[in-house]
């Protein structure tokens, strides 16, 4: 199945953008992601999707977990939101909120987490060439008194490295905190990240 925005039919483009869109940056990023130039319908979905996951940026994470329990690949739409809700997702969200969508994740098993991981450091979206991932707000975020503790941005991913030490990894009678643990260990060991971030080690700790 295909996950498509829960946008009512019927309405105008013009509409939901006035309502979605009220910033200045968030009007640019719009234009550099090309929305205003998509046919009607599609625009609507994208629109309604920025306005579903900037209420609440969790959906993010929520989505990814239907998706590995259902099995469906979320639609063109979904990412082509994401970008607006991404750094809310990364700094404001608590990081409990998101363990708790991951472990849930974790009790689909092996094969669902580790897929989660790949895609979440190797699937790349956003304006101009797309160099967004959705590692570094997935993991991470405000701890119990409200400090961001963030994984720096990842600017690159070696799948066949991860994918080696998935293999490794994989034995049987793994919990759902085993390897939802283990394999963000893996997936951070094969990430390089941005300059002036720090070292896999640090980034797991």
């Amino acid at each position: 199945g295909i996950l498509r925005s829960p946008c009512p039919s019927g309405r105008n483009p013009s509409d939901v953008r006035a309502v979605v869109l009220r910033t200045p940056e968030e009007k640019e990023l719009a234009s550099l992601l090309g929305i205003d130039e998509m046919p009607p319908s599609e625009a609507v979905q994208v629109l309604w999707w920025v306005k579903v996951l900037m209420d609440d940026p969790v959906r993010i994470c929520r989505a990814f977990r239907f998706a590995a329990k259902f099995r469906f690949t979320l639609h063109p739409s979904f990412w082509k939101a994401v970008p607006f809700a991404l750094e809310s997702l990364r700094a404001k969200v608590a990081g409990s909120r998101k363990n708790t969508e991951y472990q849930k994740i974790g009790g689909y098993g092996f094969k669902a987490s580790s897929d989660f991981y790949e895609l979440a450091f190797s699937y790349t979206f956003g304006p101009g060439e797309g160099t967004l991932r959705l590692a570094s707000a997935l993991l991470g975020g405000q701890d119990e008194k409200g400090k961001p503790k963030l994984l720096s941005k990842v600017c690159s991913f070696d799948l066949e490295l991860y994918r080696k030490f998935v293999e490794e990894y994989q034995k049987p009678g793994l919990g759902a905190e085993e390897l939802i643990g283990g394999l963000m260990a893996a997936a951070i060991a094969a990430a390089e990240f941005e300059e002036g971030g720090s070292g896999a080690e640090a980034e797991f700790t």
